[in-house]
């Protein structure tokens, strides 16, 4: 995990946010925080990208 990766992280958990990612390797890395959201898991696979 980068310094640039752990600042978003921190700053989602300081404001109470979710932080969406596309990044698989930050969500292994970070392992279960609570403020992670796989961005695949918010977007309905249906949808018109």
């Amino acid at each position: 995990m980068t310094v640039y990766d752990g600042c978003f992280i921190a700053l989602a958990d300081i404001r109470g946010l979710s932080l969406m990612t596309a990044d698989e390797k930050l969500i292994e890395k970070a392992g279960n925080h609570a403020g992670l959201v796989r961005l695949s898991d918010a977007v309905p696979e249906d949808s018109n990208r």
